[in-house]
């Protein structure tokens, strides 16, 4: 069960979960969340993350919460945006205010998202440009990231700018992928035991690293126009 309090901007989720299987069947786990407030309350408690517990997963994730629960993934994001992904066995079986959820969109069930991240490396002397950085780097890196985008440079090419699209982890926090990315891109090696000082032919003096942060593709949450005339109706009213 999900409530929230109706208006232009949501400003309180709260989520039950009761389990249904086993021994501790009928145990509930109830979540409650509240814009521009960073502490999670779980059964009426401020509760430290990551919280796994009874089939339910909370932690945060990039500039948000992620809760996942037997087929439901539910991600509330900036303190202000709800998104609720049902998995296919639950088509026929929920309705809300939004509409009932009869059956899975057609060729997709899951959304397109992502985890994001910038980061700044510092070398000794200006790097190559013969040389495929933006490859070397995902090399390195190995499979956490799935692009990555050189933005810019600095200082004579001596600093280098890049966004990174990171391959979607969710037992991992967003600190722990930080960290794991910046020591990778350090002292990492590729395949050939290559690290990124000696395939640029200069070292990596230093390497920072932003917080990953969640992107969901627009595309993957469609409003029918006429609910979106509607709602802006009764918003006004």
């Amino acid at each position: 069960m999900m409530q929230t309090d109706r208006s232009t901007t949501i400003m309180s989720v709260n989520v039950d979960f009761i389990y249904q299987d086993g021994s501790i069947h009928g145990k509930r786990t109830s979540i409650a969340l509240q814009k521009d407030a960073d502490d999670v309350k779980i059964n009426y408690r401020i509760s430290p993350l990551p919280y796994s517990k009874f089939g339910v997963e909370v932690q945060k994730v990039g500039s948000g919460i992620s809760i996942l629960g037997n087929g439901i993934h539910i991600k509330w994001l900036n303190h202000a945006r709800l998104f609720l992904i049902l998995g296919p066995e639950y088509a026929g079986k929920v309705d809300g205010e939004c509409g009932w959820y009869c059956t899975p969109p057609p060729g997709r069930v899951y959304p397109t998202w992502h985890s994001r991240t910038q980061a700044k490396l510092r070398l000794a002397e200006p790097y190559n440009d013969n040389i495929q950085l933006e490859m070397s780097i995902i090399n390195v890196l190995g499979p956490d990231v799935a692009e990555v985008k050189i933005t810019g440079t600095d200082s004579g090419h001596t600093i280098i700018f890049a966004n990174l699209t990171l391959t979607e982890d969710l037992t991992k926090p967003t600190k722990q992928m930080q960290k794991e990315i910046e020591t990778k891109l350090k002292e990492g090696k590729d395949k050939e035991g290559h690290t990124l000082t000696e395939i640029l032919h200069d070292k990596v003096v230093e390497v920072k690293v932003s917080e990953p942060e969640v992107e969901f593709n627009p595309n993957d949450f469609p409003v029918e126009p006429e609910i979106e005339a509607r709602d802006a109706e009764e918003d006004a009213d």
